[in-house]
């Protein structure tokens, strides 16, 4: 059975009810490109198929529903054992991807994986800014329940930690530069639980900050549009699972006497 490789990308929710007006939070464009750049990894896009509109409407699954689907749409992948993982998960998408990790840990195809990072960009784990928690807190539907659900994600994250007993687990937190939505502490705030759990076993985690330099209007809505923050996660997963084979950009001269830049390759 031929091992794999694999990035799993879970989208966030879609921020506005008019889903043709937003900058969209999904993966899908991500995904294609990091599946052309680097072919040795298998990329799997976790789809969040409903906009506000449905959701606040019920017309949308119920939220336990999305995560189900998403684990089975995640195990029914014809990818063999599932040696290196890496999770990414952005906005509400990253409590979604502790989901999909606590049952990584489990298994996969009957297997665990060796090695599994889970990563969120902007994650609510202390819910959004305080006006936004004022107004959401009364709205009673299952996607906005889950950001409060701070005991069973408290809950997860023991487990995930425990699991570093069994295989190498790498967790790292991201806050989003000037992020309108979630404050620095919401995002990092799972921080507080590892200082707290001293466990032993292989396990790595941090803390980081996401570069977001423009534009200061809306970055959590337009992290996964923007090509700082696009090429900052490229970079961190080629850190996360290193290229098998070294890329390099060398200098190629035009019939008109400019360089471009051709990419070669070589195995590492």
């Amino acid at each position: 059975m031929e091992t794999q490789r694999v990035v799993v990308c879970v989208d966030g929710i879609v921020s506005s009810a008019v889903r043709p007006f937003t900058a969209g939070i999904g993966w899908q464009d991500f995904a294609s490109l990091l599946r052309q750049r680097r072919p040795d990894l298998e990329v799997v896009h976790l789809v969040q198929p409903y906009d506000w509109l449905e959701i606040l409407t019920g017309k949308a699954a119920g939220y336990d529903e999305l995560v189900r689907k998403m684990v089975e749409d995640l195990r029914a992948q014809p990818l063999g054992a599932w040696r290196e993982v890496v999770a990414l998960g952005f906005s509400l998408g990253g409590l979604t991807a502790l989901n999909v990790a606590h049952q990584l840990t489990q298994t996969v195809g009957g297997m665990r994986p060796e090695y599994l990072a889970y990563v969120t960009f902007g994650a609510p784990f202390g819910g959004t800014k305080p006006l936004s928690d004022e107004l959401l807190k009364k709205i009673r539907i299952s996607y906005l329940e889950r950001i409060y659900a701070r005991r069973a994600t408290l809950l997860y994250f023991r487990e995930l930690v425990a699991a570093a007993q069994l295989i190498s687990v790498r967790i790292m937190l991201h806050a989003i530069e000037n992020d309108e939505l979630v404050a620095e502490e919401s995002a990092l705030l799972p921080s507080e639980w590892l200082d707290f759990a001293q466990p032993g076993g292989d396990l790595r985690w941090g803390t980081y900050g996401v570069p977001m330099p423009w534009p200061r209007f809306r970055p959590h809505d337009t992290l996964l549009r923007n090509p700082v923050s696009i090429a900052y996660i490229d970079g961190l997963i080629d850190g996360l699972l290193p290229p098998d084979r070294e890329t390099r950009y060398e200098p190629v001269q035009t019939r008109r006497g400019r360089a471009i830049y051709a990419r070669a390759e070589q195995a590492v």
